[in-house]
């Protein structure tokens, strides 16, 4: 007794699992960081000379996205000083394009099952 179709699920899984090894959901993740997530940050960021809105970025490994801000002061402006009430501007856009996220990792999977 064999179930049929069993072979198209295994060779559909094989490509599923060959995205995810391959660099495509990297390249997915880099993609949802530059187009989501750069431009809110930007958007919402204090400026004053353009630095700090200029130092965020972002690193993309297999494992992780890796979001940031690497002006001296970001933290500062993110979470406030004693002297300084915060001016959250990473974390607001982060929640507001993380839902984002899954459709850029979707497009490569129903990429790879095609």
């Amino acid at each position: 007794m064999s179930i049929t179709g069993i072979s198209a699920i295994n060779r559909k899984l094989g490509s599923i699992k060959a995205a995810i090894e391959s660099s495509r959901l990297e390249r997915a993740a880099a993609e949802w960081a530059r187009v989501e997530f750069l431009p809110r940050a930007q958007a919402l960021v204090p400026v004053r000379s353009g630095t700090l809105r200029d130092s965020i970025s972002f690193a993309v490994n297999p494992n992780q996205v890796l979001l940031f801000a690497d002006a001296p002061y970001a933290m500062g402006v993110e979470f406030g000083t004693y002297k300084m009430v915060a001016q959250p501007f990473m974390r607001p856009a982060y929640n507001t394009a993380r839902f984002l996220l899954s459709k850029y990792t979707r497009r490569v999977i129903r990429e790879a099952l095609r």
